[in-house]
C-alpha cells in the first residue's frame, strides 16, 4: 500500500553506516548484514552480509534496515513524526513505538 511504499523509501534513504539491514530483492534476499558504506549519490551501499564471504554492493531499493523489538527509534515522518520511543511489536511491515514521554502506543 502506499503508507508502506512511503515508509520502505524513507527508510532506504536513511541508511547510514553500522545500521543493520536485511537484503529484500536478488539473489541474496533474506541475507542479513551490516552497511559498512553508502553513496547516497549513486544509491548503493557496500554491506558486509553475515553468511557471505566479502562486503557486496548492492542498490538501496534492495535494502531495508533489519529493526528488532526493543530498538529505540525515532518516527522521521507523518502525524507521529518527532515521536521516540522503543519497538514493542513488528507485524506485517508495521512497527509499533512505545512513546517514553508519553507512556503510550
Amino acid at each position: 500500500d502506499a503508507t508502506h511504499e512511503v515508509y520502505s523509501t524513507l527508510e532506504r534513504l536513511r541508511l547510514e553506516k553500522d545500521d543493520p539491514v536485511i537484503v529484500t530483492k536478488s539473489q541474496l534476499k533474506g541475507s542479513l548484514g551490516i552497511i559498512a558504506s553508502v553513496d547516497v549519490n549513486a544509491s548503493i551501499a557496500t554491506v558486509s552480509l553475515f553468511d557471505y564471504p566479502e562486503p557486496v554492493t548492492l542498490p538501496v531499493a534492495d535494502l531495508r534496515k533489519n529493526l528488532s523489538i526493543g530498538d529505540l527509534v525515532q518516527v522521521v515522518d507523518g502525524v507521529e513524526q518527532g515521536k521516540i520511543g522503543w519497538i514493542i511489536a513488528l507485524t506485517d511491515g508495521e512497527v509499533t513505538v512505545w512513546d517514553h514521554s508519553t507512556s503510550q502506543e
